[in-house]
C-alpha cells in the first residue's frame, strides 16, 4: 500500500497532525509518505492508493493566498519588531507555498484512490469556526477520490497554536482507524 500525507501549514500545527496521521499508518507493507503541498506532485498523488489531505481553517474554510500572505506578514512584522509581549511565532517551511486551492487545481482527476480530509481549526461549533476539512472533502470527491472517512477536525487552543491536549494521539488513532479502513477495502491479491 501506497499512502501519502498531503498537508498546508502556516504555524506547524497542521504538519505536526499530519506527521501523527502517518505515524498511525505505520505497519508492514505500508509506505507512506508526507508531504507539504507545494511538494505533492501529481505524479505521486496519482500514484498513492490513498492520499490524506489537512490544511488549516482561515476565515471559515480552506485557506486562501490572501489569507496565508496575511499570516506570514503578522509573524514577519512581530519578529521586526521583536515585541516581547507578542512573540513570533516559527512558521512552517511550507507557509509561503500555493496551497490547497492551487494543488487541487493542478492534480487532475483520480481513480479508485481513498482518500480522507482533515483541518486544524478552534475547538467550536463549525457554524462559528468553519471547516477547512468540509472544502477539502468536496474537493477530493470533485476529483474522484473515495472518500473513507468523514472530514475530521483537530483542535488548537489559538490562532498560531499550540494543538489541544491529546489532539496528536487523537490524530494518531485516526490514522490507525484509516489504515484498517483501507485494508479491509483493499482487493485481495
Amino acid at each position: 500500500m501506497r499512502v501519502l500525507v498531503v498537508y498546508e501549514s502556516v504555524y506547524g500545527n497542521t504538519h505536526t497532525i499530519a506527521d501523527a496521521v502517518a505515524e498511525g499508518f505505520r505497519s508492514p507493507g505500508t509506505e507512506i509518505e508526507v508531504l507539504a503541498v507545494d511538494d505533492a506532485s501529481r505524479e505521486l498523488v496519482q500514484a498513492a492508493d490513498m492520499v490524506v489531505v489537512g490544511g488549516p481553517t482561515h476565515a471559515h474554510g480552506m485557506s486562501w493566498a490572501t489569507t496565508r500572505q496575511t499570516a506570514v506578514g503578522d509573524e514577519k512584522k512581530k519578529a521586526e519588531e521583536a515585541d516581547p509581549d507578542q512573540p513570533a511565532h516559527e512558521l512552517d517551511e511550507s507557509a509561503t507555498g500555493e496551497g490547497l486551492r492551487h494543488w487541487f487545481h493542478d492534480i487532475g482527476k483520480v481513480e479508485r484512490t481513498g482518500a480522507a480530509a482533515f483541518d486544524t481549526r478552534f475547538d467550536r461549533s463549525p457554524a462559528l469556526t468553519g471547516s477547512a476539512a468540509r472544502g477539502i472533502a468536496r474537493r477530493l470527491r470533485h476529483h474522484g477520490f473515495d472518500l473513507l472517512d468523514e472530514p475530521t477536525s483537530f483542535f488548537v487552543e489559538d490562532t498560531e497554536g499550540p494543538l489541544a491536549d491529546h489532539e496528536v494521539l487523537r490524530a494518531r488513532e485516526w490514522g490507525e482507524a484509516l489504515s484498517a479502513r483501507l485494508a479491509s477495502e483493499a482487493p485481495a491479491g
